[in-house]
């Protein structure tokens, strides 16, 4: 996955399915409605920083991310890590959790 900021692209680390796992919790967070705003922009932006191996700060989110599409940027960040499980699981022909095994 690339990250462009600024003038430099990113590449994350490998995703692993704690990678999902934290993905899929800081949804499910943002799905509640007892927090700040500001705390949704911080806790997308230490995502992405987790998954490209803290090779930015938030606070180069901050000053480098352009305003337009910017929150569409790092939720499409947090998604593409959950598409991407889903993505694998359909090109090995493997059944999505729940689903019966097929013969």
């Amino acid at each position: 996955m690339k990250f462009k900021l600024g003038t430099k692209t990113y590449i994350s680390k490998d995703l692993t399915f704690k990678t999902l796992r934290k993905a899929t919790e800081l949804g499910e967070w943002l799905n509640t409605v007892d927090h700040q705003r500001s705390e949704e922009y911080d806790k997308l932006s230490e995502f992405a920083i987790e998954l490209f191996g803290n090779q930015f700060t938030i606070e180069e989110i901050d000053e480098k991310l352009p305003l337009k599409n910017s929150l569409s940027v790092l939720f499409k960040i947090m998604n593409d890590v959950q598409n991407e499980a889903f993505g694998v699981l359909e090109t090995k022909n493997e059944p999505a959790p729940g689903e019966p095994v097929k013969k």
